[in-house]
């Protein structure tokens, strides 16, 4: 039998990847916005995967889809 953690790996295409992982309320103390910036300034290739609920999670949602067209230009 495959674990939870094991099945989402592989259904992520997550398996033999460096990953990043946030789990936790989206709120500002949290500061989460600088967990994203600093990702994207690594130079290692990983994933960040954020996952959690809050009053921040809009505004973190739009900040990375910004990312996401940032870096895919």
């Amino acid at each position: 039998l495959l674990s939870l953690s094991q099945k989402i790996y592989e259904k992520e295409s997550l398996v033999n990847k460096k990953v990043i992982l946030f789990v936790g309320r989206l709120v500002g103390v949290k500061n989460v916005k600088t967990l994203i910036n600093a990702y994207l300034n690594i130079k290692e290739e990983a994933i960040l995967v954020i996952i959690g609920d809050g009053e921040e999670k809009r505004v973190l949602q739009a900040l990375s889809v910004r990312s996401e067209e940032h870096t895919s230009e």
